[in-house]
């Protein structure tokens, strides 16, 4: 604990609403933004709080209806293969060895988190397909 935290906590004390304390005492906003906010009116801090929990709420939300929408987007297809976990890391393990003038393609493939429900890795088809090896072709 610092000196200056200590001297916000104590201004926050002083001089914060109590929802603004609560929400610093629960670690819903930083003492740096409890002792920002509580520098201001009464009604600033409610307005601050307000729009602070709408915010958290519509980007919650957000998040779970892109998750539920991935979840349920492009369910597999009866003429589209489903590939394991292991399958997928063994297409990643062998792309040097199978195709080592491509293997530089793939040291930045994009990773996002999504925050839903379920255990589920979304692969790209793209991605897939130019990590499953093509059959060679032998030319006469």
């Amino acid at each position: 604990m610092s000196v200056g935290n200590v001297h916000k906590v104590k201004h926050i004390l002083a001089h914060a609403i109590s929802p603004v304390k609560e929400a610093a005492r629960t670690g819903e906003i930083s003492i740096n933004l409890a002792d920002k906010w509580s520098r201001e009116p009464d009604n600033k801090q409610h307005e601050h709080l307000r729009l602070l929990r709408i915010e958290r709420g519509i980007k919650r939300k957000a998040r779970h209806l892109v998750a539920a929408e991935l979840a349920h987007l492009a369910p597999s297809k009866p003429d589209k293969q489903v590939i394991s976990l292991s399958d997928f890391v063994t297409l990643v393990r062998q792309l040097p060895t199978t195709a080592p003038e491509r293997s530089k393609e793939f040291d930045s493939i994009e990773i996002k988190l999504v925050d839903g429900p379920g255990h589920a890795i979304f692969v790209t088809e793209e991605l897939i397909r130019a990590l499953t090896p093509q059959p060679k072709v032998l030319v006469r």
